[in-house]
C-alpha cells in the first residue's frame, strides 16, 4: 500500500515536470549588458552630473555633499571583493541603483535598462543597501532620546504649533504593497488595498523620533501602537520623560509632558486625543482645533515623506519583509536629507515644482505663528476659498477641526489623493481662517479677528502692485455675498419663461433624416472621441493602481449604446438587462457585453487625465 503512494507521488511529480533535468541557462552574461564595463556609461554620467549641483539634487533627491557624507558612511558595507570571474559593481553605483528606485519607484526591470545589470542583481542590491542604511544611519538620525532631546523637542513644538508640554505627534500610515501568497485578508486595510502600517512619532521639525514597521495592514492604529517597541514603554511608564512642568502663563498645577495623537489612540497620562462629542464648549473646541494645528505634523511628515522617496505612490511589488527594508530606509533618509539639506517646508517638501503633483491651491509656509482662538466671527471655508479666486495672495488656510463623532482619520480617505475639490457641504461650512504671505491672519479662528473688508483693504495687501486690480466694487460685492451667503443672481423685470421660450429657434433637424442609428451615432461620438475615452479610461484605472483593463474602441462604443438603450428601456438596476427573468433581460445587451465587463467599464470610465486637473477649475 505504502509502495503505491510513492510511485503515485513520483508519477504525479513526473507529469509535473518536476524531475525534469534543469535547463541550461542561455546566457551567463546576456549580450545586452556585458560590455556594460567597457562601456563605462555609469562612471561617464556620474562625473557629468556632478558638474551640475541643482540636476545632481534632482536625480539624488539630495546635495552633493549629502551623497558624498553618505557614500562615506555606507562605502565599508558596500564594498565587494575583486576576482578572477568578474569585477564587483562600485559602491557609489549601488547606492545610486537604490536611491534611484527610493526616489521614482520605477521596477527593477527599468532600472535594469537604466543601469544594464541583471534585474535579480538589481533586486538583491535594492534590498542590501537599503539594510546597510537603515543600520548605518539609526544610531545618529533615530537615537534613543534622553531628557534633555525630549526638552528641546517640546520647546520647537510650543514656538511652532503654540502647544505647550508636546514630545511629538503619532500617527500611521498605510503603504501599499503587493498581497503575498497565502496572506488571506492579513494586509487587506479598511480603505480597501493591500498594505502594511508605517506607524511614527514626530517632532516638529517633520522628522521621525521613531518609527514602527511591518503590522498588518488590517490592524487599526491604537492596536498596532500599543504592540510596538515604543508603545509599551510609553503605556507602562518606562520612558525616559521629563518631570511634569508649569504650562506658560501659570504658577500651579504642573502638567505632564505628552504625545498628541488623533480620536484613534487611547487617552493615557502621556498621550492626548481630541474631545469627542458633538456638543463641545468653547474650551474643547479650542482644544480641539489647537490639538489638531500640532497633530499635522505627523501629517506633513508623511506627505513629504512619500513626495520625496515616491517608491510610496504606487503599491511595493516585493515581499513583506523586503517592503519593511524600504520604509525603513526612507524614513531614516528622510532625516538625514532635513538635517543637512535645509528643514524649511518649500525647501525639502518639493524638488521641482513641475515634478510634483499638486493637489489643491494651498501651501503651506515656512512658519507657524502664535495665536489666540474665537470662533465666533470671521468666515466659513467656502468663503476662503472663495477669496483665493480673488487673487488674495493667501499662504495658509487654516480650518476648525471636524467634531470626533462626524468624522475621524479613520474614514477620512487616502492621503495621498486627496482633493480640495472633493470637500463636503459640512466641511465648506467649517470656520476659516487665512494667512496672508505677510504673516497677518484674518478670519474666524485667529487672533486678528478680521473679515473680508480688512484683508483687502489691508495696506500691506493693496499697496502691492500686484493688488492694484482688485477695485472697491469687487470688494462690495464679495462683503455683500459674506453677509447674506447667497448668490447674486440677474432677473429680468416682468421676464416670463414662457414669454422668453417662444423666441428660442426653432430646431432643424432635416439634415438628419437620411443618416441611419449608426450614423447619427458617429455623428456625436466619432472615432477619436471614442479613442479619447478608451485612454483616459484605462489611464484612470492606472491611476487608482488597478490593473489596466484593456479597454478596447469597441467596447466603449458598446458601452455607451448600453447607456442610450437604458435611458428608453429603463430597468430598476443596469444589471436587470443581464437578468434571468424574461420580463427584464434583453438578449442585444446580453450578447453585446458581459454584465461584469459593463460593470468594470463603469468603474474606470474617465473623460479626463486626473493628474491634470486645475484645481482653480470649478466650472
Amino acid at each position: 500500500m505504502q509502495k503505491s503512494k510513492i510511485l503515485e507521488v513520483l508519477w504525479l511529480a513526473d507529469e509535473a515536470g518536476l524531475l525534469d533535468e534543469p535547463s541550461e541557462r542561455k546566457y551567463w552574461v546576456h549580450p545586452l549588458i556585458e560590455n556594460r564595463e567597457n562601456s563605462k556609461k555609469f562612471l561617464v554620467f556620474y562625473s557629468d552630473l556632478r558638474k551640475y549641483p541643482e540636476k545632481f539634487f534632482d536625480y539624488y533627491r539630495m546635495s552633493i555633499n549629502s551623497f558624498d557624507e553618505l557614500l562615506q558612511k555606507v562605502r565599508e558595507s558596500l564594498t565587494k571583493s575583486y576576482t578572477q570571474l568578474r569585477n564587483p559593481i562600485t559602491p557609489e553605483e549601488r547606492l545610486t541603483v537604490t536611491i534611484r528606485y527610493l526616489s521614482t519607484g520605477v521596477s527593477f526591470s527599468a532600472l535594469h535598462y537604466d543601469f544594464h545589470i541583471g534585474k535579480s542583481t538589481i533586486s538583491g542590491i535594492v534590498r542590501k543597501t537599503c539594510q546597510v542604511i537603515w543600520s548605518t544611519l539609526k544610531p545618529t538620525e533615530m537615537p534613543e532620546i534622553i531628557k534633555d532631546k525630549w526638552l528641546e523637542i517640546a520647546d520647537v513644538f510650543y514656538l511652532k504649533n503654540n502647544f505647550p508640554n508636546c514630545l511629538g505627534a503619532i500617527d500611521g500610515k498605510h503603504i501599499r504593497c503587493k498581497n503575498p501568497k497565502n496572506s488571506g485578508f492579513l494586509f487587506f486595510n479598511y480603505k480597501k488595498y493591500f498594505s502594511v502600517m508605517l506607524m511614527a512619532v514626530v517632532d516638529a521639525n517633520l522628522q521621525f523620533i521613531t518609527i514602527d514597521v511591518g503590522a498588518y495592514g488590517k490592524d487599526g492604529d491604537s492596536n498596532v501602537f500599543k504592540n510596538s517597541n515604543f508603545g509599551k514603554l510609553l503605556y507602562s511608564n518606562k520612558l525616559d520623560l521629563p518631570e511634569p512642568a508649569l504650562l506658560p502663563e501659570t504658577e500651579s498645577n504642573p502638567q505632564p509632558y505628552v504625545f498628541i495623537g488623533d480620536e484613534a489612540f487611547a487617552l493615557h497620562t502621556h498621550l492626548l486625543r481630541p474631545y469627542s462629542g458633538r456638543k463641545l464648549t468653547e474650551i474643547g473646541r479650542v482644544f480641539n482645533y489647537r490639538l489638531s494645528r500640532a497633530r499635522r505634523m505627523v501629517e506633513c511628515a508623511f506627505g513629504v515623506l512619500a513626495n520625496k522617496w515616491r517608491v510610496f505612490h504606487t503599491p511595493i511589488q516585493v515581499e513583506p519583509d523586503f517592503t519593511d527594508d524600504i520604509i525603513k530606509a526612507c524614513c531614516v533618509l528622510h532625516n538625514f536629507v532635513r538635517k543637512r539639506d535645509g528643514t524649511n517646508f518649500e525647501n525639502s517638501e518639493t524638488i521641482s515644482l513641475e515634478d510634483i503633483e499638486v493637489h489643491g491651491t494651498v501651501t503651506r509656509s515656512q512658519g507657524i505663528e502664535n495665536m489666540d482662538i474665537n470662533f465666533e466671527t470671521g468666515f466659513s471655508l467656502s468663503e476662503a476659498l472663495d477669496i483665493l479666486y480673488n487673487d488674495i495672495d493667501a499662504d495658509e488656510i487654516y480650518i476648525e477641526p471636524p467634531e470626533p463623532c462626524v468624522q475621524t482619520d479613520e474614514d477620512s480617505g487616502d492621503e495621498n489623493n486627496g482633493e480640495v475639490d472633493n470637500l463636503s457641504a459640512r466641511q465648506l461650512r467649517t470656520k476659516a481662517e487665512i494667512k496672508l504671505a505677510n504673516n497677518k491672519r484674518y478670519g474666524g479662528i485667529g487672533d486678528d479677528n478680521i473679515g473680508l473688508e480688512n484683508i483687502l483693504s489691508s495696506k500691506s495687501v493693496t499697496s502691492s502692485e500686484q493688488y492694484k486690480h482688485v477695485s472697491t466694487k469687487s470688494i462690495d460685492e464679495w462683503m455683500k455675498k459674506i453677509k447674506t451667503g447667497k448668490k447674486s443672481f440677474t432677473w429680468i423685470k416682468g421676464g416670463d419663461f414662457e414669454e422668453l421660450q417662444k423666441n428660442f429657434p426653432q430646431p432643424d433637424f432635416s439634415s438628419y433624416k437620411n443618416l441611419s442609428i449608426v450614423d447619427i451615432f458617429e455623428t456625436f461620438l466619432d472615432y477619436d472621441i471614442i479613442n479619447y475615452l478608451v485612454a483616459e479610461t484605462r489611464r484612470y484605472a492606472l491611476f487608482l493602481n488597478c490593473p489596466d483593463p484593456h479597454i478596447t474602441h469597441d467596447e466603449i462604443r458598446c458601452f455607451i449604446s448600453i447607456l442610450y438603450l437604458s435611458g428608453y428601456n429603463k430597468l430598476p438596476t443596469k444589471k436587470s438587462f443581464w437578468d434571468s427573468m424574461d420580463d427584464m433581460k434583453n438578449e442585444a445587451v446580453c450578447n453585446a457585453m458581459r454584465r461584469d465587463r459593463f460593470l468594470q467599464i463603469c468603474r474606470f470610465i474617465h473623460c479626463a487625465d486626473n493628474t491634470q486637473i486645475d484645481a482653480k477649475d470649478k466650472a
